[in-house]
């Protein structure tokens, strides 16, 4: 059983350490904060590592994987132990911890308890995750040179021009039990959720400086759609983690004027971009508005060095995405252009339908309340969100809308799970 989990520390250690070289000053980056962006980050580049390996040998390859894996963290944790002897300090982000910050991520852990123990009464997850996302995974895993299959238009329903960093992660997480086990995917999406729920709540603390905080995260793990969404294996929940700590790695970079958290925003931005189509649009809005972002009311000296870290960071790790576009994705099989199609064009009533499901959406039982009292919020704030420190999350949300919109009225394509990213990023 613990090799099945090995794979994930190792990645938790490969983010941290990593972080630890980025964050020189430990005092700028809390250890929880450390953690929760520690995991995700390392996740995200052991499944591109694991996606390399396809490239490359153009097949599965555990020893390259697992060797490079180490080698990155051999790297990353002796850089950092050569610089804390030289600087005759370590520096670790646990050596003046406190026991109440422990109160409120305990509170998480026991009311995340009901989702794992629900997520392995729903072992191989929705329709998404059993003909798209675990489908891949084990076309990968058990192809071998055969692989590209996958990229078959037949298997159009299998989404064949999704990218691959969920099917990677999995992929990852199988190599030390060589078999494909529904348990990865289950152990895969319960981290991803609760990170998420985590970083929202350090995210919201950081920021609000509020003990209520913690009062989101909660609302979410007892909400059921959250639950059944987050152990439903989709790639969603990788998009809205990435999204979260790219935007909030951005906040704080201009907040703050901490260097360290542009670099880390623009790496997120790029595994974003790798796990899904809805990522990669979401990634593109975020990168045409650092720019603005950035500049608008700041008085800093060091603007061009946040946007040009945040560059470099997102350059790096859209570089698996890039390949992938550029070598293996068919293309969409699954919409119709409704400026071409005879049977299916572009209508009003089409343009009807869109704005009807937003309404329909919003006051939806199953979300039982929670946008009305998001809505409610924004306006009792007195709309604080507007504030330019704040103003790239509204902007943000507002263009995504209307890209989406647009698409949706151009073709006939199913409306996914992209409301869960809307409400993380509300929240």
């Amino acid at each position: 059983m613990f090799l099945l989990y090995l794979p994930y520390v190792i990645s938790l250690l490969l983010g941290y350490f990593l972080i630890a070289l980025i964050f020189r000053q430990r005092n700028k980056i809390s250890f929880f904060l450390h953690i929760f962006l520690a995991g995700g980050l390392g996740l995200g580049l052991s499944g591109h590592m694991t996606f390399l390996s396809f490239v490359i040998f153009d097949q599965l390859n555990p020893a390259f994987i697992i060797i490079t894996n180490l080698v990155l963290l051999g790297l990353f944790l002796g850089t950092h132990l050569y610089l804390g002897l030289k600087n005759k300090e370590f520096g670790l982000t646990f050596k003046n911890l406190h026991w109440k910050p422990f109160i409120p991520i305990i509170v998480l852990i026991l009311v995340a308890v009901p989702l794992w123990i629900h997520s392995h009464f729903y072992a191989f997850g929705g329709w998404d995750a059993w003909s798209t996302w675990n489908l891949k995974a084990k076309i990968m895993f058990l192809g071998g040179t055969h692989w590209k299959n996958l990229f078959d238009p037949l298997l159009w329903r299998a989404s064949p021009h999704y990218p691959l960093l969920l099917p990677s992660i999995i992929n990852w997480g199988w190599l030390f039990v060589n078999e494909t086990t529904h348990r990865a995917p289950v152990f895969t999406a319960f981290t991803f959720s609760f990170m998420t729920v985590g970083l929202l709540y350090l995210s919201l603390k950081r920021i609000t400086k509020s003990i209520y905080a913690i009062l989101t995260p909660i609302a979410l793990l007892t909400l059921p759609l959250f639950i059944k969404l987050s152990f439903s294996q989709y790639s969603d929940i990788l998009v809205s983690y990435y999204l979260l700590a790219s935007v909030f790695c951005l906040i704080m970079a201009k907040v703050e004027n901490i260097k360290p958290y542009s670099f880390l925003s623009g790496l997120f931005i790029g595994l974003m971009g790798f796990a899904k189509s809805e990522g990669l649009l979401a990634a593109g809005i975020l990168i045409a508005l650092v720019i603005p972002y950035i500049y608008w009311k700041n008085n800093s000296q060091d603007k061009k060095k946040l946007v040009g870290l945040f560059l470099l960071g997102a350059a790096l790790t859209l570089i698996p995405t890039a390949l992938f576009y550029l070598f293996y994705s068919p293309g969409n099989q699954t919409v119709i252009d409704g400026l071409s199609s005879p049977t299916k064009p572009v209508t009003l009533f089409r343009a009807k339908l869109i704005g009807s499901f937003y309404i329909m959406e919003l006051i939806s039982p199953k979300w039982n309340g929670l946008w009305i009292i998001l809505f409610v919020g924004i306006l009792v704030s007195k709309l604080r969100s507007l504030k330019p420190d704040l103003i790239i999350i509204p902007i943000f949300l507002t263009g995504y809308f209307l890209v989406i919109m647009n698409l949706q009225f151009l073709t006939l394509k199913g409306w996914r799970r992209w409301f869960l990213i809307i409400l993380i990023m509300c929240g």
